[in-house]
């Protein structure tokens, strides 16, 4: 092992591909290694010995899990980090936090997702108002830690998070491999396919896929993914002969069902980014999202995709896209090509520079955090 090198430790409370945050570490992970920097990810149901894994309240997809503190403990002080990455603010996220700057690594605290404003969506107001508190105190916690905090959008941060506005920066978001080096299919003449792609969740607004498909029977609507809603999903492709879904798919599997769609829509009430929607412009494929979704709030990537105008609904969304010339169609989603490809550059360069090596002496990262 080269001492000089940059040794980072993912810990995370999301499992790998499971969800955007999980991916987008995968992603991280496969750009960063052939440049020499080395990572080890831990996560639930991975390489530490687990206390407790649990499925989420509200959400049985996933889980909630609480490593061992001192089995983690070991697993960090053996590969001896220069960086601890912490992009989940839940047992995993909270305890590597807290080891990775006893022993004397660089903290860096990523916010992928608002969960404050997701909990009015899966709890009644009195269990919301609890999950919010615990939110805020987990955030002000990895917030004590880290050395820098990381945001996927503009509108991710606000004044009540209580961090110092100089630790915050804006985070990019990486691509998968194979979609930037596979050939992609250019825009077809009309809008007759339709595809979603992501957790069938509440904040994603699923109800309003299956409106549109309902009421416009004449687009083909496809939808790939598993989550909360996944019932519902499928109750409605059973009934609906314009509805195909795929349930969960890899991310293969969702550049060919990509490449396959005239439209990709993403209309989140509450999306702090939305990966998905850039994966799809990597595609050249035609984008549409809601106006609750961050990466409309990029300045290098709204250029190269619709936006859901102010109180418009998804039906009259899609019918407003579809009568759009095909020229100017075909003109936004190259443009969302390019855009997409340059902030991948964009985004590794700021990873490459947040972890940049730097000088922790040898007994401050052999630190005792047992």
């Amino acid at each position: 092992m080269n001492d000089d090198s940059a040794r980072v430790v993912i810990v995370s409370d999301a499992k790998p591909e499971r969800n955007g945050v999980g991916s987008y570490y995968v992603d991280l992970a496969a750009h960063l290694r052939p440049m020499g920097i080395e990572l080890c990810s831990i996560h639930p149901s991975g390489r530490v010995p687990e206390w407790i894994n649990l499925p989420l309240v509200g959400d049985l997809t996933q889980r909630v899990a609480v490593p061992s503190p001192s089995a983690l403990a070991r697993t960090l002080r053996r590969f001896r980090p220069t960086h601890v990455v912490v992009p989940t603010p839940g047992p995993y996220g909270m305890l590597g936090a807290y080891l990775g700057s006893k022993l004397g690594a660089e903290v860096l605290v990523p916010i992928h997702t608002d969960y404050p404003r997701m909990m009015d969506l899966y709890w009644n107001p009195v269990i919301a108002k609890l999950a919010r508190g615990w939110f805020y105190i987990a955030n002000r916690t990895l917030f004590r830690y880290a050395t820098r905090v990381l945001a996927s959008s503009p509108m991710v941060v606000d004044d009540e998070t209580g961090v110092d506005p100089d630790m915050v920066g804006l985070m990019g978001t990486l691509l998968p491999e194979e979609f930037l080096v596979t050939e992609h299919v250019a825009p077809r003449e009309g809008i007759r396919s339709v595809l979603f792609a992501g957790r069938l969740a509440a904040e994603k607004r699923i109800d309003a896929i299956l409106r549109a498909a309902d009421e416009l029977p004449d687009r083909e609507f496809t939808i790939a993914g598993d989550g909360p809603l996944r019932t519902r999903v499928e109750s409605a492709a059973g009934r609906l002969p314009n509805l195909r879904y795929l349930g969960w798919v890899d991310r293969s599997g969702a550049r060919a069902a990509m490449d396959a769609a005239d439209l990709f829509v993403l209309p989140s009430q509450v999306e702090s980014f939305g990966t998905v929607a850039l994966e799809a412009m990597s595609r050249q494929c035609v984008v549409l999202v809601s106006r609750g979704c961050g990466i409309s709030t990029w300045p290098d990537l709204k250029e190269g995709l619709f936006v859901m105008a102010p109180g418009e609904d998804l039906p009259g969304a899609i019918e407003r896209i579809a009568g759009i010339p095909l020229d100017e169609r075909q003109r936004v989603a190259r443009k969302g090509f390019g855009l997409a490809h340059r902030f991948n550059e964009f985004t590794l360069r700021q990873w490459r520079e947040s972890l940049s090596t730097h000088s922790i002496d040898d007994d401050s990262r052999r630190g005792v955090v047992d």
